[in-house]
């Protein structure tokens, strides 16, 4: 990967082809359950592998290969060379549909994003160590956004949420005040009509 210098926040870019588009989702899934603070280019994924490597030839440029691409040991890898292939059996048409449906979901997740960082910027209060959140506000947001929120929210306070600690925070947030849940370096608790997030000393 290299750093895109042109933006006006740094971003690794991935040389990821469109063979790798449809295991997208999974691999992501996989590793990153709840959204993660990172913006990620692949400006390659409509391109093929074959195309690449003629172009790189036309100029006179030697590929290289990652040889940990090969190795059935990651989850990704299996889905390349075992799933497609088996799939491309049944349907000469689907990991070209799946490919679809990666950038459709991309796309879904961009908009989500950018919607729960808006809602985030006009309704969180946020100190050095702690944000509140109008639980009334948050729970009329549809899920996906909600859980947007509330993984953005960990992320602008420094804490590493997973998806059992979403899930602990959005029946927090639908709960009755009084109510408490320990989160992996930091706590959160429903107080009157918010949800108070704090990250530990």
């Amino acid at each position: 990967s290299a750093w895109d210098r042109s933006a006006s926040t740094a971003c690794p870019i991935s040389a990821h082809t469109s063979p790798e588009a449809p295991s997208e989702p999974i691999d992501r899934n996989h590793h990153h359950p709840a959204p993660v603070a990172v913006r990620l280019l692949r400006p390659l994924l409509d391109t093929s592998r074959p195309e690449v490597e003629a172009y790189l030839a036309a100029l006179g440029v030697a590929a290289a290969h990652d040889p940990s691409n090969e190795s059935r040991e990651y989850a990704r890898n299996r889905v390349r060379h075992d799933v497609l292939p088996a799939l491309a059996e049944v349907n000469s048409e689907a990991v070209a549909h799946l490919a679809a449906f990666a950038a459709r979901e991309r796309d879904d997740d961009a908009a989500l994003s950018a919607w729960a960082e808006r809602w985030l910027d006009e309704h969180a209060r946020l100190s050095d160590s702690a944000l509140v959140l109008p639980r009334k506000a948050l729970a009329a947001l549809p899920p996906a956004v909600a859980r947007r929120v509330l993984a953005e929210a960990g992320v602008r306070l420094g804490l590493a949420l997973g998806e059992a600690h979403l899930k602990a925070l959005g029946r927090l947030a639908a709960g009755g005040p009084g109510l408490r849940v320990t989160l992996a370096g930091g706590t959160a608790e429903s107080r009157g009509t918010v949800l108070g997030m704090r990250r530990n000393a």
